[in-house]
């Protein structure tokens, strides 16, 4: 991101816009107090954070420390919601939420910054490589919880 122009800070703003257009919540989301629902805020941002320094990493061994803080923040997310009684498939749909907007504004970085094909391709199948690693690590947390 850096190499790009782009910084942490601002990615994570246009991606809070774009999770913030979503109208529809489950219902056992739309149940939950605005206090119950900070926990879950705080575990995204703690997620969009790490992948964002994931995908500006500069070597490997820095990315896979960035990527295990965003599976242990993935983690945290299965065990809140189902301590608050969330259903595994609302989760999950809450997950997939998260996963639109960050991929969406990483293209639109792509687009600001006229990368060509491989590098977009490059960006986009990273961070859809990391996005797709937490899933297991949300559904671990999930069914950790009795």
């Amino acid at each position: 991101m850096a190499a790009l122009g782009e910084t942490a800070e601002s990615i994570i703003r246009a991606y809070r816009r774009g999770v913030c257009r979503s109208t529809a919540w489950p219902p056992s989301i739309e149940a939950l107090t605005t206090g119950a629902r900070q926990p879950f805020r705080e575990c995204g941002r703690c997620m969009v954070a790490a992948l964002v320094d994931y995908l500006d990493g500069p070597d490997q061994e820095a990315r896979a420390g960035r990527l295990a803080v965003a599976e242990s923040a993935a983690l945290r997310y299965g065990q809140l919601a189902a301590r608050n009684v969330i259903p595994l498939r609302d989760t999950v749909e809450l997950f997939l939420r998260f996963r639109a907007p960050l991929l969406n504004e990483l293209g639109a970085l792509a687009r600001r910054r006229a990368l060509d094909a491989t590098d977009t391709s490059a960006l986009l199948e990273g961070a859809s490589d990391a996005i797709d690693r937490l899933m297991p690590a949300l559904i671990a947390g999930h069914e950790a919880v009795d």
